[in-house]
């Protein structure tokens, strides 16, 4: 499930703008140039795949793997 989650969170980044930035990991969504125009874009992206993450876990935890990590708890936790 992980692993499908991540391919879907690297196929909306584009939505993010990131202006060619790369992102992984442990990245910093800020440091490497989004902002939070890019983030809504990107958490509505994610949204409309099915993939829920609010802009508040978003800014605490603004990389990739915290993302992904929130989005497995928040399935985890309707699945429950």
């Amino acid at each position: 499930m992980r692993a499908a989650v991540q391919q879907e969170f690297a196929a909306a980044l584009p939505d993010a703008e990131l202006a060619g930035a790369a992102l992984a990991g442990e990245d910093n969504f800020f440091r490497r140039g989004g902002d939070s125009l890019g983030m809504l874009r990107l958490i509505s992206a994610l949204d409309s795949r099915g993939l829920a993450v609010t802009a508040r876990e978003f800014v605490t935890e603004p990389t990739p793997d915290a993302v992904v990590r929130n989005i497995l708890a928040r399935i985890a936790q309707t699945a429950g």
